[in-house]
């Protein structure tokens, strides 16, 4: 029997679960993952005990769930490890600790991984207590409230207790329990669709919580109600969903089984899929529409995609029979829909809407999303305030499972690719019990688990499944070396697979690694002729009676094995890496795990003492056999063999073989041929897939059963998307689900590795960005909606079939007219009502335009046919729409259009001519130098099938008109015009012989089109129109066209590709859209997005620009070899890298050459050249060829922005009826209303001249060349640019109108910024030395091109790198004035010169063969290269030794560019955090006038024609002033977490992976001692710890002492290979060591995916210069402080928390005031004074407004404020506690309150980065659960030792109804604190001996004291009107409310549980 996934025994188990993996999780999470030893993870039971707190009702739990993961092989058992305790681990961490290490693929044995996160959280949904009987009556009763009558005993009462009934039968019958969410969602929206108050529903709730049961109940109580009616015209229900899976099983596991389970008949519920007419009806769409709902029983209950209704909407049948019938429609998954495809939606919606009932109800389900009814309204055109927010309260939550939330960070030692892909292995390998045991029928393969690994980029998908492929030796394979191809055997004999073929898969070397190393030795290495492998610990072979050594560990058994010394321990780790082994193998290589482990002696044993096991290389829990084959392929077919256990894989994507409409997807998606999955051509039968790599398409709604693990790369786009991926997983009730998440340096990775609560924290909120205000898709949809009235107000002829004989589709088209010219009004009002769009009008000329287009649609459908006759002849009416109908006849089989008479042969003249003439065509681009417009004109008309004489004739007279002299030019444009003449004289023979060519088109298309693969379409009206070329060329606007799909934009151009051989690709993936070709199918790159292939983009011969590395292709000959383009802008200015005075020529793809390539992985490359060889860039001239992994291609793009005039933005302010913001006087008593423009952001107000909303932002953005690396590392490659054959620089790019917000930066503080910086590089300050290399490559790539010649971004390295050799060997002061008279000293001295460009080849480039033997070809190779090198430095240096004034005068306009260009990435990754946008969505760009240092002006912008919706999200919510989150109620609470500003703010701060490299370097500093810096940046102090550890040593050998030196590691990053070299380092030591973030880095600037300028650009980037700016920025206002820690503490700050505003919002029962409110930004160091950290502090939301109120006592604070103070004391003291500031006599705590119980950790002032820091300190402390509410905070004070003193009112606690408060105490009492939490109560007495209230509420910390009337309560903290006094530690009052406490626990007694 295959694998069982786990389960646990039992909600509270699962609970236990959660506990224990977070104790575990503290041992195996963390930097320096790959020297995590079994030792340091193993744990005793005693030991989580203790940790976990528990007590006897507790350890017993914990003993049940040790007990169900032993039973189902989830524990490892160490007996008697520890004093005579058993050690324990479970499956689960030993996984993540073996992913820790994923060690290197090949020979080096390397680690892959180096850090791991680990957040484990309980999978929870609403707690389902309610059985039917009381759900039914709690329904009815809920109804009678809601309608004011009776239900219970009506049609609608017994409608809900059938329905219920039978929903449950379906569940668990009578044991069936539903949630209050459930109930509150079944009454709302029955509600809703009575006409009881909303309009519709939103339900919001997270993956697996029953949203399903919720929305489907309504609807079947409505369509139960109706057949109790008998109603005759019964109403219909909708459900649409965004992807066809999701529908479909939703369809066949939810909507049919509930509803035939209600009473309704299985025929009324429908699948409008096209698979359901086709399988469940047999019958095809267009005959099942009309069968179906033109009948006496039509369908109750419909279920959709928004696909299916887009091309539905066409059919009148539909529209009149259904869509007027819907009373209800239900829209799934509506998070998802965002965006363009969002617009696209809404506008479908919309077009529903119109048709629909007027009292139509809308249901939409969503994932939890800040404003989700804003979202639905946004999308169906409602006012929000009519839609019903319903979600499950979080006291409704209830655990069901666990899930392990995995993050992983590459070591930097091999590359990304290969970590990833064995990382995938090692995961699935370590989580299956026995591979080999393949599932036999579909109940297995449901019931066995699953992997699923998600990527967002198709390329990534393709190379990364390819890769794992390769790992798991399911494909065939060849890495370009001779003899290295490895098919798969064909016999089952292991003895006869020869060596290749007994290689074994990847993650199978570590299945029982010791004993088949003890058991192997031999093997005859290539190099040296020696055995590799030498005897080891031999009496220990394997017997052959009895378990080996490693099956008796796996048994539990403990032993030893001997001891041994570091050579043999060497040997050990040395893998036998073939099965069988054979130790005659020559050429065999040395496979040794690069552990520490195997560098010393030491006791060999089983478990704890297996080196393999320490070391993390072995697959301890997995039983896959080892020496075992398997069949590939059925009997009948061709059969091979291989390893048994080896994963399967196959992709799934948007491009792959479509199985959405499989019957059954999730099981179709894991089941796939032989020949697919093993790549055996010629197999029979299908396999086991064991994991699917997939595109976002299966990330939504699909239940995939028992999916059991994910692992992501580049797929966390947003908090939404990352929560649906891993809501596929672990779906099955108590179940397990692991999620692992490869995290690179992109910023959006990093930043959610190190903050990994924004992904879990079902708190967090994200917008959805939506563009439904997008005009390109309104003037799409005004199109259609023109053909939606047709279809609801007359008979459209849509359905061919159904009109035969043609006589009544003439009539009913004719009618159509008609009516569309008598009822224009009308038509134009539709339009209107669906756009509902204030700016659109039935006056708005484009919306007539519409109009007139569908008019000549149908006019040429009416237009006699002209020049064709038909066999057999028509009969009736001669029109074109009749002859269409004729041609299709009974579907199979229809009449011929025959040509008449010349007709047939001048058409076929004139296509050919055409065809001559477009091929010439390609030789003559150089016309635009002449006349851009004219070769507009050309290409129009050679796309053009029905040209006019006259459009012909001005063509040839402007030809004529050609004022040319070059000869050449002459001869190519007479042969253009020889075919254009041609033309012309054919459209005059054609029109004098009566053809008329758009009729004689249209039947010669249509003809056409029956013979496509898309025959199908021919059958549709709508289709026909959307396909044939004829109609195209009516359109009257771009816009008017009905988009193939939803998620392509209206306005986006297309792209043909042309395969080579054309059979390698299929028709479907013959188009791509625009942008996708300019991202991935440029001339010069390779592709691996098509999966079934790896192709090359033809770049035809390219030749050198230069000495450099610069490789230019020629535009004329990419044409010639079948290119096409055309030209969108002549002249723009050059793009960084290229002096000023030049300009670019922009041109946009329509047809590009791809060439398919036979081997998938390798390309020839020369030997110690860059320059890549594979045929179509050149030939190999001789040389000696290598073969390279597969380059990888990087676009350089830039962009010209123009704007139109734009509005200032303000802040949110959307408020609630009869809400209102006032100001007061400072007595408050009166109020004057105020606007939202008063409310200013302090960083807004400061940093900005002006932040705009642009309504039109023109935007041309263009790819200028290609950098394509070729090493893993990227150290070298070549660049790819663009040409004419003019030598004009040429660009590939789009033109968009989008949106997009302009930040207008204060001129006043980049002077100031600009002046800084040049002062500081102007003295020598050596934290400056980065930024000024920076500017001086700038410098040197301008020149080049200036003086003629080109250099990439590879030879500037190389010139830096040659010039900086002499302050990196003597130490010198790196000045400007020394670089010059260094670069002249070298231009003077050839031979020291020569001798640094030697070693920088012999240091880059190594000897290129395994041999290390130099051959003749590598000499030649190697003096080419120096010569090469040589030249390409002295042309370089000669600008520089002139003198310094060049560089110097280009610094101030280089630091003004790279503070803009810089600030434009970090707003880009900010507006990606907020809004999920990814890269390819959004964008930045500069004003021209910017660029020249004229203005300073940033553009965010939308990458879609008239936007995304992405930057609207940060124009929505720029700035959320704290005061509007209180407004609406439950409502405000679900505005997004964080505004734009404050997510700006985080983002501009000093970033992470700088802060943990000056960590490293104050420990290289310490001697690897703690210090200040170490205290206050806490967070990172592990990982810098990392740093010291992996580079100390490095540093000091390269001089580096501390922090105060950190500024020579980036200068010596780019000489790292010679620094190796030369200083006898390992280069793997120094590449580690010198990569650190000083100016830069992937994590905060140097943002390759998003960078404008490419490589030219990244030298634009500078993070030090924007630091200075944004302290600058912040220093320039008085809301933002740098707190000294040491003042904070001693109560010296200028803060003033808690402090009145004169601002209060009016509701209709409050008045709310706003305060200010601490929001800690985070940790600030300067990298002139490293040794300190500041705490960046905003203490306002809002500038001014103030009271006048000073000092340290602030008094008067409301209830809006409490709680961020609450918070804000606590942790800021635990935060000071940490950094070793308070000290030990104020380490107390004391709460005294009248009402105390638990409080949410929400709203607590802190940026989540610096809470993130907090929560990770606390784990560090043994609180393994992090810090999640007040208790938890309290228990982690009391056990990092202060005193915690809680004492409560003695009354409060005793009444029965405050349990509550009783379950708070009881938490904090079962804390193992060690006494310091102390819990009290007062009971008070008056003389009277009578009882009274301890009523006081204060709270002391050491640094504030907080005291008023607000109790420690949810309604203390939030919502009752309290007021308190905020008062600073220092101040007088604080030592009175600090007395006034201990008055009161000084008569107060211990609680008594």
């Amino acid at each position: 029997m295959p694998d069982l996934p786990l389960r646990y025994p039992s909600p509270e188990a699962s609970d236990m679960a959660v506990r224990l993996h977070r104790f575990e999780s503290s041992r195996v999470a963390g930097p320096g993952s790959s020297r995590r030893c079994i030792t340091d993870v193993l744990w005793t039971r005693r030991e989580a005990v203790e940790t976990l707190g528990l007590d006897e009702e507790g350890t017993a739990l914990l003993d049940e769930l040790l007990e169900s993961l032993l039973e189902q092989r989830n524990l490892m058992i160490v007996p008697e490890y520890d004093n005579g305790e058993d050690g324990m681990v479970t499956r689960t961490a030993e996984t993540l600790r073996m992913l820790g290490h994923s060690y290197e693929y090949w020979m080096r044995g390397r680690p892959g991984i180096d850090a791991t996160r680990w957040e484990v959280v309980p999978k929870l949904i609403p707690r389902r207590f309610i059985d039917p009987s009381d759900f039914t009556n709690l329904l009815i009763d809920g109804l009678e409230d809601g309608l004011g009558m009776a239900v219970h005993g009506t049609n609608l009462g017994r409608a809900c207790e059938e329905v219920v009934r039978g929903v449950a039968s379906q569940l668990a019958g009578d044991e069936t329990r539903f949630s209050q969410f459930q109930l509150d969602a079944a009454i709302g929206g029955v509600l809703d669709a009575e006409g009881a108050d909303k309009k519709g529903s939103i339900l919001v709730a997270g993956v697996g919580s029953g949203k399903t049961i919720a929305f489907m109940l309504p609807p079947l109580i409505l369509a139960r109600r109706d057949i109790l009616e008998g109603s005759q015209e019964y109403k219909a229900h909708m459900f649409l969903y965004p992807r066809t899976a999701l529908a479909l099983d939703q369809f066949s596991k939810s909507l049919v089984p509930f509803a035939v389970a209600a009473g309704i008949p299985l025929e009324q519920i429908h699948s409008e899929m096209s698979l359901h007419y086709r399988n469940n009806l047999s019958v095809s769409v267009r005959r099942g529409i009309k069968d179906v709902h033109n009948s006496n029983n039509q369908p109750r209950l419909v279920i959709s995609t928004l696909e299916t209704l887009k091309r539905r909407l066409a059919h009148p049948i539909i529209v009149k029979y259904l869509l007027r019938r819907l009373q209800s429609v239900t829209i799934d998954e509506v998070h998802l829909v965002s965006g363009v495809q969002g617009a696209q939606v809404a506008m479908l919606l919309r077009r529903l809407r119109e048709i629909a009932p007027w009292d139509a109800t809308w249901t939409g389900a969503s994932a939890t999303i800040a404003k989700p009814e804003e979202h639905l309204g946004r999308l169906i055109g409602e006012n929000p305030k009519r839609l019903r927010l319903i979600f499950p309260s979080p006291d409704e939550m209830v655990p069901d499972g666990v899930v392990h939330h995995c993050f992983i960070r590459p070591s930097g030692l091999i590359s990304t690719a290969g970590a990833l892909t064995n990382a995938t292995s090692l995961l699935v390998h370590s989580r299956r019990d026995d591979l080999s045991d393949r599932p036999r029928n579909r109940k297995q393969r449901l019931a066995s688990p699953k992997t699923i690994a998600f990527a967002d980029n198709l390329e990534l998908l393709g190379r990364w499944n390819t890769d794992f492929r390769e790992n798991e030796r399911t494909d065939v394979f060849d890495n370009g070396r001779r003899e290295s191809r490895r098919e798969h055997p064909d016999t089952d004999d292991l003895e006869e697979w020869g060596p290749l073929q007994r290689e074994l898969p990847y993650a199978m070397r570590f299945a029982e690694p010791l004993q088949r190393r003890i058991d192997s030795e031999g093997g005859i290495s290539a190099v040296t002729g020696d055995p590799v492998l030498l005897p080891v610990l031999d009496e220990w072979r394997s017997p052959e009676d009895s378990e080996s050594v490693c099956q008796r560990c796996k048994n539990g058994e403990r032993f030893e094995l001997g001891d041994v010394d570091a050579d043999t321990m060497r040997q050990i780790g040395t893998i036998p890496y073939r099965a069988p082994h054979d130790s005659e193998d020559d050429n065999f290589a040395s496979f040794l795990i690069d552990n520490p482990v195997f560098s010393e002696a030491g006791t060999v044993g089983t478990l704890d003492m297996c080196p393999f096991l320490k070391a993390g290389a072995c697959t301890w829990f997995s039983n896959t056999p080892i020496e075992e084959p398997i069949r590939i392929g059925n009997r009948g077919g061709t059969v091979r063999w291989d390893f048994a256990g080896r994963a399967t894989s196959r992709i799934q994507s948007s491009k792959s073989e479509s199985n959405e409409e499989a019957e059954d997807l999730s099981d179709a998606v894991f089941e796939a041929t032989y020949e697919e999955l093993h790549n055996v051509r010629g197999a029979v039968g299908k396999d086991f897939v064991n994991a699917v790599f997939a595109s976002p398409s299966l990330e939504v709604g699909v239940d995939l059963p028992n999916l059991t693990e994910s692992i992501m790369h580049k797929a966390v786009r947003n908090i939404a998307s990352y929560r649906q991926k891993v809501g596929r997983v672990g779906r099955e009730p108590m179940s397990e689900a692991l999620n692992i998440t490869l995290a690179t340096d992109s910023p959006l990775d990093l930043h959610y590795y190190r903050q990994p609560r924004k992904l879990v924290d079902r708190g967090r909120l994200e917008p959805v960005p939506l563009k439904e205000k997008n005009e390109a898709v309104a003037r799409s949809t005004a199109y259609l909606s023109v053909w939606d009235w047709l279809c609801n107000n007359c008979v459209i002829p849509e359905d061919l079939m159904s009109f035969r004989g043609g006589e009544f589709a003439v009539r009913s088209l004719q009618d159509a007219v008609l009516s569309l010219d008598d009822r224009a009004d009308d038509v134009k009002r539709h339009v209107v009502n669906v756009l509902n769009d204030d700016r659109y009008n039935a006056d708005t000329d484009w919306i007539e335009d519409a109009r007139q287009q569908v008019l000549d649609e149908i006019r040429l459908l009416l237009r006699p046919v002209s020049g064709y006759s038909f066999d057999p002849p028509m009969e009736g009416p001669n029109n074109c729409i009749a002859a269409m109908i004729h041609m299709l006849g009974s579907g199979r089989s229809g009449a011929r259009a025959v040509p008449m008479g010349q007709a047939s042969q001048d058409i076929r003249e004139f296509d050919d001519a055409l065809n001559r003439a477009s091929n010439r065509r390609r030789d003559c681009s150089f016309i635009e130098t002449h006349s851009p417009e004219l070769l507009a004109r050309i290409d129009r008309l050679l796309v053009s099938k029905s040209p006019s004489l006259s459009d012909v004739d001005d063509v040839l007279d402007a030809i004529a008109d050609l004022d040319m002299e070059d000869r050449d030019e002459i001869r190519r444009v007479r042969r253009l015009e020889r075919p254009i003449d041609e033309i012309r004289e054919l459209v005059d023979r054609l029109e004098s012989s009566g053809v008329e060519t758009d009729s004689f088109r249209l039947i010669e298309e249509y003809q056409r089109l029956s013979h496509s693969e898309g025959s199908w379409r021919r059958f549709y009206l709508s289709d026909t129109i959307r396909a044939l070329d004829c109609f195209k060329e009516l359109r009257r606007n771009d816009w008017f066209v009905s988009p193939e799909a939803l998620f392509i934009h209206p306005h986006m151009d297309s792209v043909a590709l042309r395969a080579y051989p054309p059979e390698s690709i299929r028709d479907d993936q013959s188009v791509i859209p625009l942008e996708e070709a300019l991202h991935s199918y440029l001339p010069g790159m390779w592709t691996s997005r098509l999966p079934q292939a790896l192709f090359k983009v033809a770049a035809r011969v390219t030749e050198p620009l230069g000495e450099g590395s610069v490789l230019l292709a020629n535009l004329d000959n990419m044409e010639q070899r079948g290119l096409k383009v055309h030209t969108i802008e002549r002249a723009l200015p050059a793009p960084p890298g290229r002096p000023d005075d030049r300009t670019i020529r922009v041109v946009t793809p329509t047809e590009i050459p791809i060439i398919r390539r036979r081997n998938p992985r390798y390309v020839l490359a020369e030997t110690n050249g860059q320059r890549i060889l594979d045929s179509d860039e050149g030939e190999p001239r001789g040389y000696e060829n290598r073969p390279i992994r597969i380059p990888r291609s990087f676009t350089n793009r830039w962009l010209h922005v123009d704007l139109e005039p734009g509005e200032p933005i303000g802040p949110y302010h959307e408020l609630g009826d009869g809400e209102r913001l006032i100001t007061t006087s400072p007595d408050g008593r009166v109020e004057t209303d105020v606007g939202p423009n008063h409310l200013e952001h302090p960083f807004q107000r400061t940093a900005f001249e002006s932040v705009e909303w642009h309504d039109e932002a023109t935007v041309v953005q263009y790819v200028f060349g290609l950098n394509r690396t070729i090493s893993t590392d990227q150290g070298y490659g070549s660049e790819l640019v663009y040409a004419d054959g003019y030598g004009g620089d040429i660009a590939f790019g789009s033109k968009i109108t989008t949106e997009g917000i302009a930040f207008g930066l204060h001129p006043e503080i980049v002077s100031r910024t600009v002046e800084d910086a040049i002062s500081g590089i102007s003295q020598g300050k050596p934290e400056w030395g980065p930024t000024m290399i920076r500017a001086l490559r700038s410098h040197f790539t301008i020149e080049a091109a200036r003086t003629g010649g080109a250099l990439s971004s590879f030879d500037i390295e190389d010139v830096i790198s040659i010039l900086l050799a002499g302050w990196r060997d003597e130490g010198s002061t790196l000045s400007v004035e020394n670089l010059v008279l260094e670069a002249s000293s070298l231009l003077e001295d050839s031979e020291i010169l020569e001798g640094r460009v030697t070693l920088r080849v012999d240091a880059r480039l190594g000897t290129p063969d395994e041999e290390e033997v130099m051959t003749e070809a590598d000499a030649e190779a190697r003096t080419r290269a120096i010569e090469r090198m040589m030249g390409v430095v002295r042309r370089t240096l000669a600008n520089l030794s002139e003198g310094p004034d060049p560089l110097l005068e280009f610094l101030p306009l280089w630091l003004h560019r790279s503070i803009m260009m810089s600030f434009g990435v970090t707003a880009v990754t900010a507006l990606q955090r907020m809004s999920g946008a990814d890269s390819g969505e959004v964008g930045y760009g500069l004003t021209p006038e910017t660029w020249t240092g004229e203005q300073s002006k940033v553009v965010i912008f939308d990458r879609a024609e008239r936007g995304n919706g992405n930057v609207a999200v940060a124009k929505t919510f720029m700035h959320i002033p704290n005061i509007i989150r209180s407004s609406k109620g439950q409502r405000g609470a679900l505005l997004p977490t964080m505004d734009f500003m404050s997510t700006l703010e985080e983002t501009l701060l000093p970033c992470p992976q700088h802060h943990s490299d000056l960590l490293g370097l104050e420990y290289r500093r310490t001697g690897g001692e703690d210090s200040q810096l170490h205290s206050t940046l806490f967070d990172l102090r592990r990982i810098g710890q990392e740093v010291f550890r992996v580079a100390g040593d490095t540093w000091g050998s390269l001089g580096v002492d501390g922090p105060s030196d950190g500024w020579r590691l980036p200068l010596l990053h780019p000489m790292r290979r010679e620094v190796a070299l030369t200083r006898g380092l390992a280069k793997d030591d120094v590449v580690r060591a010198t990569k650190v973030c000083w100016n830069g880095c992937p994590e905060c600037v140097d943002r390759v995916d998003v960078v404008q300028g490419g490589s030219a650009g990244l030298d634009y980037l500078d993070r030090m210069l924007l630091d200075s700016w944004f302290r600058i920025s912040r220093e320039a206002t008085e809301d933002y402080h740098h707190i000294n820690l040491d003042s904070m503490v001693q109560g010296e700050t200028p803060l003033q928390l808690g402090k009145l505003h004169t601002l209060a919002l009016r509701t209709h029962s409050q008045r709310l005031r706003s305060t200010t409110q601490p929001w800690i930004v985070g940790a600030d160091v300067s990298r002139s004074n490293p040794d300190r950290a500041d705490l960046v502090i905003r203490e306002s939301d809002i500038v001014g407004m103030r009271t006048g109120q000073t000092g340290g006592v602030i008094v008067g604070t409301p209830a809006t404020g409490v709680k961020r103070l609450l918070w804000f004391d606590l942790l800021a003291s635990a935060f000071l506690d940490i950094s070793g500031k308070i000290p030990e006599d104020r380490r107390q705590i004391t709460l005294v309150f009248y009402d105390a119980r638990e409080v949410s950790f929400d709203d607590v002032g802190i940026a989540p980065r610096f809470l993130e820091a907090l929560r990770e300190a606390a784990r560090e402390d043994g609180m393994s659960g992090g810090v999640e509410t007040l208790s938890d905070v309290l228990i982690w004070l009391a056990r990092r030792g202060f005193e915690v003193r809680l004492c409560i009112d003695a009354g409060v606690r005793s009444l029965e109804a405050n349990a509550p408060v009783r379950e708070f105490l009881k938490t904090l009492s079962s804390a193992n604190t060690g006494g310091n939490l102390k819990l009290l109560e007062r009971e008070v007495i008056d003389p009277e001996s009578r009882r009274r209230n301890m009523h006081k509420k204060i709270l002391v910390t050491p640094i504030y004291a907080l005291s008023g009337s607000a109790n420690l309560t949810y309604s203390g903290t939030s919502g009752n009107e309290e007021i308190e006094a905020h008062i600073m530690y220092g101040d007088p009052n604080y030592d009175s409310v600090r007395t006034g406490c201990e008055d009161t626990i000084a008569m107060a007694r211990p609680v008594e549980l």
